[in-house]
Parts: structure tokens; C-alpha cells; sequence
């Protein structure tokens, strides 16, 4: 990888060697941060490619966003790869990524969770309600992936988890 900047002259390095001064007041440190990243920034190479990437980020950052608002508001559909790149007018390869890269799972891991945490919380509230009913509201399409994936998130069964709630 090459570096995308270069302290040549030390000022970066002088910059933060300021902070050494334990007489610092608060405004003095968020000064010198400004300098710090000022600098930086006036290093790079390639502002425009800098620029560039930052205003990419943004954009996925904000497509994640909106990908999980879509998804909490959608958990109980059939959600794939190929419907969300459709909807977010993105390839299929880049959502993906993007999921990857910001979630640090990928996207059906992630609409599991989301179906969990969605179960547990109406299990909490309809409590009378039955573990298969519940399971298949939040999007569940087998017992077998419900059960799975429960028993991998919260260390416990469905089963157990309910009469853990009903002795506290």
C-alpha cells in the first residue's frame, strides 16, 4: 500500500508533540487538532482523490442507513441481495460489500439478528403467544434457521430463554 501522505518536513510530528504540555486548557488541544488535520489534509497527494473518497463514504454510509431502516421496517418480508440492490439502484456486489464493510456480517446474518431482537421483544409482550407463530411473523421461513440462529445469538433455546423471563 502507498502512503497517502508524507510528513517530510516533521510538522505533523511537531504538531503532536504539542500535546506533551500538560498545561494544555481545553480549547488550546482542539487548536491544535485543527492544525493537525489541516496539515494532514494540505499532505495528501491526491486531494481530489481524497475528496473523492470521503464523498464515497458518505454515500454508503448513508446506504447502509438506509438499507437497516429498510430492513427494520421490513423484517418480516423475504429480503435478498438482488431486491435491495434493485430498490437502492446499486449493484448487487457493492451492497454486499457495503453490508460487509460497515456491519461486519453479512446481510443475511444481519436480517437474522434483526428478526431475533424483533421476536424477543414480542415474546416479552405477548408472552401467551406460541414460539412457532412468533418466529414465523418476524420472517422465519424454517424452525430449523429460527432455532439455529437463536440458540447462536443468545446462548440458550427459545425454550429456555421463556422460562428464564417468567422466573425474573
Amino acid at each position: 500500500k502507498q502512503n497517502i501522505f508524507y510528513d517530510k518536513d516533521g510538522t505533523i510530528k511537531n504538531i503532536l508533540l504539542k500535546f506533551d504540555n500538560p498545561n494544555l486548557t481545553y480549547l488550546h488541544k482542539i487548536s491544535i487538532l485543527y492544525e493537525f488535520f489541516a496539515e494532514i489534509y494540505n499532505s495528501f497527494s491526491n486531494k481530489k482523490q481524497v475528496e473523492n473518497t470521503l464523498a464515497k463514504e458518505k454515500n454508503n454510509s448513508l446506504l447502509i442507513r438506509d438499507i437497516i431502516n429498510y430492513i427494520n421496517e421490513n423484517y418480516s418480508q423475504k429480503i435478498t441481495l438482488e431486491f435491495l440492490a434493485d430498490k437502492f439502484q446499486y449493484s448487487k456486489s457493492h451492497i454486499s460489500h457495503s453490508i460487509n464493510k460497515y456491519l461486519a456480517c453479512n446481510l443475511n446474518t444481519f436480517i437474522n439478528i434483526v428478526r431475533l431482537k424483533k421476536f424477543v421483544e414480542k415474546i416479552k409482550n405477548e408472552q401467551k403467544s406460541k414460539i412457532i407463530t412468533l418466529a414465523y411473523e418476524c420472517g422465519f421461513e424454517s424452525l430449523q434457521t429460527f432455532y439455529r440462529n437463536f440458540k447462536e445469538v443468545y446462548n440458550c433455546t427459545p425454550i429456555d430463554y421463556l422460562k428464564e423471563l417468567k422466573d425474573n
